[in-house]
């Protein structure tokens, strides 16, 4: 069983192919795309537990696409890649929804410790969310009680 599914967004081969290794040598189960728009596409086909986006794309900008990202999905916990990280752009990021970021180059270690904290942060947000926001968790209740509402004591 997978410990989660990531998704590496990043227009470097070496980048999503190390990752994809990484990764998928803890346990996780890992897809990538090497666009924005590639990575959206498979955001719309997929649910994921982590989404690891790559802040300079060849056709987005990674924080437009994280605030695109966030609006559609706030629970799906998205860190920053960035070669050239700056309190500025770690501002931007935690504004528009980032829950971390990493520069390149990284640390195994570290990085394998943010994306534990981020897979384990989308779970606990996930079982806190209320019943009538997950679909999975709607009430059932017994056919009588849609039959003869009236009647039923179920309630």
């Amino acid at each position: 069983m997978s410990k989660g599914s990531i998704l590496v967004v990043d227009d470097e081969s070496e980048i999503r192919e190390g990752l994809e290794l990484l990764l998928r040598g803890e346990g996780y189960g890992v897809s990538s795309a090497e666009t924005g728009e590639s990575g959206l596409e498979k955001l719309e086909q997929h649910p994921y537990d982590l989404l690891l986006l790559d802040v300079s794309l060849p056709d987005r900008n990674g924080l437009d696409m994280l605030k695109e990202i966030h609006r559609r999905d706030p629970q799906l916990s998205i860190v920053l890649i960035t070669a050239y990280g700056s309190i500025d752009m770690a501002r931007a990021a935690f504004k528009n929804g980032a829950m971390d970021y990493i520069t390149k180059p990284w640390s195994n270690d570290e990085l394998l410790a943010q994306v534990a904290q981020a897979v384990e942060s989308r779970r606990l947000r996930d079982e806190k969310r209320p019943a009538q926001a997950r679909p999975e968790a709607a009430l059932q209740f017994p056919e009588h009680c849609w039959q003869e509402a009236t009647k039923c004591r179920c309630f």
